[in-house]
């Protein structure tokens, strides 16, 4: 028996804050090929990764990925060959081999007689909660939110939130229906007035999670605080009511509004209103994008699958058994 991975397509997040751009891949699609003997019968699975030392130094030490097949159990057809679908988030497969980063995940096919094939998929882990980050979801709910949403003084901003619908009746379960608002502030579980000046929605409040599928949605953030540099960081926690498959919850987002001046020094702040491009002029440097990037995760629009230009050239497999 053998198995081969392909190159794949990936979601394409477009991220933007103010005049500034960032993007990141949202998940990849793999195609996996089985080979064995006609009508076998072959269960997919994964092993385990983790961040390479170097990248756990950088401080990417506590990152999910997910991992589904569709479908997870394979029967061979009449030449031997059997096909299924990887997605993975939270890691990507790297363009360019790279020591530091890059680790193997183990693709495993299964036979029912206890013959295995693996191939090590090279991946590289995204980074940490909050860019790209992903909540595995295997009940009903509750929708947590990671990290800190951190937003610039006088102007809004975008967050994107990942989930991975994996209940235990994997493709088979149900949808769920998922309604967010946002109730009011949030101290020690209790739910608070709303401050004033600053506001936290929902672009898209209500949407379907399907089984074994990555879904994302975003958070807007809008303030009037003004602008001082010498400005301590305001903090918030604001409670959002969930309806998760018709079962209620409350959660906590947590939210600092910083000084421009946070993001690095650069000219004219991000505006509120207008495509990336225009108005103001921006003395953008790298190092500044890197920090918006890190910091916050602004998605403005959602891309389409793309497929690499380079043909797939299958991943070599090792059989065990």
């Amino acid at each position: 028996m053998k198995i081969a991975v392909g190159e794949p397509s990936w979601l394409q997040v477009c991220a933007s804050y103010g005049h500034a751009g960032v993007s990141f891949v949202a998940y990849e699609i793999f195609p996996v090929t089985v080979y064995a003997a006609p009508g076998t019968a072959v269960t997919l699975s994964t092993g385990h990764a983790s961040p390479s030392p170097e990248q756990i130094q950088m401080g990417i030490n506590n990152n999910t990925i997910w991992t589904g097949f569709n479908p997870v159990n394979l029967t061979t057809d009449a030449l031997g060959t059997a096909h299924s679908n990887l997605t993975l988030t939270g890691a990507v497969m790297p363009f360019v081999p790279n020591d530091i980063a890059n680790v193997s995940l183990p693709i495993v096919a299964r036979s029912v007689g206890g013959v295995q094939a693996e191939a090590g998929l090279p991946i590289e882990f995204t980074g940490g909660e909050g860019f790209n980050g992903i909540h595995v979801l295997q009940t009903s709910g509750p929708i947590l939110f990671p990290g800190t949403m951190i937003a610039s003084a006088s102007n809004g901003i975008q967050y994107a939130y990942g989930i991975a619908y994996a209940p235990a009746a994997g493709a088979g379960a149900q949808p769920i229906q998922v309604t967010l608002g946002v109730a009011g502030t949030w101290s020690n579980g209790a739910v608070g007035s709303l401050p004033s000046g600053i506001q936290v929605t929902f672009p898209q409040p209500s949407f379907v999670l399907s089984p074994d599928q990555v879904f994302y949605f975003f958070v807007d953030e809008n303030n009037s605080i003004p602008q001082s540099p010498a400005q301590a960081p305001s903090n918030y926690t604001f409670a959002i009511q969930e309806s998760i498959g018709g079962t209620s919850y409350v959660e906590p987002l947590s939210l600092s509004v910083v000084s421009p001046t946070f993001f690095g020094s650069f000219g004219t702040s991000p505006t509120t209103s207008g495509a990336p491009g225009g108005g103001a002029s921006q003395n953008w440097t790298y190092l500044e994008l890197g920090l918006v990037a890190a910091a916050a995760v602004a998605v403005l629009l959602v891309g389409t699958l793309f497929l690499r230009r380079r043909r797939p050239e299958p991943i070599q497999a090792k059989v065990a058994g």
